[in-house]
């Protein structure tokens, strides 16, 4: 029986010093096809998508980075 591999683990982003303490928000860009574009005729066909289920635990944000994604996190102190 061949080996399965497992996914990798979510990365994450930790502080040091004064952690963060609020995510004040968070939006992702991704999708299956590295050659989308948006256009005249589809101009909303590569848009962003804000994340709600991102939150800080003790110190450190973990979130699911799919392939050909861009992320953008900002927080707060």
């Amino acid at each position: 029986m061949p080996l399965t591999p497992e996914p990798p683990p979510d990365p994450y982003i930790s502080w040091q010093g004064t952690p963060a303490s609020t995510v004040t928000g968070a939006w992702q860009v991704t999708g299956t096809d590295p050659k989308a574009a948006n256009s005249f005729e589809n101009p909303n066909n590569v848009v962003s998508q804000a994340l709600s289920n991102v939150s800080i635990v003790d110190a450190r944000v973990t979130i699911s980075l799919p392939p050909m994604s861009f992320t953008t996190i900002t927080v707060a102190h």
